[in-house]
């Protein structure tokens, strides 16, 4: 428990914590590892007492800062944080291949937040401009103003922008480094079109379970790796193949955490 509290908790206040104070962090750093952060745009992932947290290059200041022309129109106003979210989106996975040259080694922590909305992105990679206030709406709260048509179209363009730029970091990532990197690529969640955040019974599990969880895993860890493997082990299988720890695996379950609590729901993955 490395909060000091119970860690079956479902407060936002924990679930923070634990994201932003993992273990895993901590012990790489006693080991003497610099913790790399990308600002994600997203306060739940941010990591300010991070030794190097990226900024990205913003297109324009937001609303919010008070800087911006009184004689931009709402829709336009709007387009300041679109564009913003492409620039950070673009610049996070662009900039992860040049870690691999700096001195010393790295937990790089890039927390990107798509395909999930907002839809910023057509496939080909041009830009979306939606006419409606940004926000990180997902799922039901996401379709308290759109269509659950415009959703699937939206993250079906969307991904397959993203799955460009995250082949590419790969590409890049493994081209700069001197000795073979470990890299996790994983989901937290899947598409939410047929999700409702209140209920688990009104949510189609197979799509909201369904993550990308891909695996670089050089000299032989992929023999570590098991079909039903789920991220709760991820980091467990690569501590004890290359930090000599000897962590028992934990059992490969699922939870939906329901409402705005994250109350942990214990539920069978769907045939």
């Amino acid at each position: 428990d490395i909060l000091g509290r119970d860690l079956t908790a479902t407060d936002n206040d924990v679930v923070q914590q634990l994201a932003t104070h993992s273990r895993v962090r901590q012990g790489l750093e006693s080991l003497g590892y610099t913790t790399v952060t990308f600002d994600t745009g997203f306060e739940r992932t941010r990591m300010p007492d991070a030794a190097c947290n990226v900024e990205f290059p913003r297109e324009v200041d937001s609303l919010q800062s008070g800087r911006l022309p009184t004689s931009l129109s709402l829709h336009e106003t709007y387009q300041v944080d679109y564009a913003n979210h492409r620039t950070r989106v673009r610049s996070v996975l662009g900039n992860l291949e040049l870690v691999p040259q700096w001195e010393g080694e790295h937990l790089v922590i890039a927390h990107v937040i798509s395909p999930h909305p907002p839809f910023v992105f057509a496939a080909d990679g041009a830009p979306i401009h939606p006419n409606r206030p940004f926000a990180w709406s997902d799922a039901d709260h996401f379709r308290a103003f759109g269509t659950r048509k415009e959703y699937i179209e939206g993250y079906r363009g969307q991904i397959a922008y993203l799955n460009k730029l995250v082949l590419d970091a790969v590409d890049g990532i493994l081209q700069n480094s001197p000795d073979p990197p470990i890299i996790v690529i994983q989901g937290d969640h899947g598409p939410g079109a047929y999700t409702t955040h209140a209920s688990v019974d009104k949510t189609n599990l197979a799509e909201r379970l369904s993550i990308l969880n891909a695996y670089y895993l050089p000299h032989g860890g992929e023999r570590d790796l098991y079909p039903s493997i789920t991220p709760v082990n991820s980091f467990r299988v690569i501590l004890n193949r290359y930090f000599g720890a000897e962590l028992p695996l934990l059992p490969d379950r699922s939870y939906y955490a329901e409402g705005a609590t994250h109350k942990l729901v214990p539920v069978t993955w769907p045939e």
